[in-house]
């Protein structure tokens, strides 16, 4: 498992790259992303084609494609009449 606790960069996405790469040394690997500039990036397209992992972009403006939205929908409709002060309680609450 990744754990990011900061933005999602060019240079956090290679790293992650590079760490499902080491976890999974010789296995192939095929990654589906969103159109996020950071996985669109050229360092990230070249350092992926360098850890030989195929990249597959979701289509433009398909928030229904992608699976993490349902959970942000479902997260956000439980959480939002709520106040959470800390990290601590989200994660709790989450």
């Amino acid at each position: 498992m990744v754990d990011f606790k900061e933005r999602s960069t060019k240079e956090s996405v290679c790293e992650f790259l590079r760490q499902i790469r080491k976890a999974n040394p010789n296995r192939k690997i095929l990654i589906v992303l969103d159109n996020f500039g950071s996985h669109h990036a050229k360092k990230t397209r070249s350092v992926a084609k360098e850890l030989n992992i195929t990249l597959v972009f979701l289509p433009p403006y398909s928030p229904d494609l992608n699976p993490i939205e349902y959970i942000w929908k479902s997260i956000k409709r439980k959480l939002s009449p709520q106040l959470i002060n800390t990290e601590e309680e989200l994660k709790t609450k989450v």
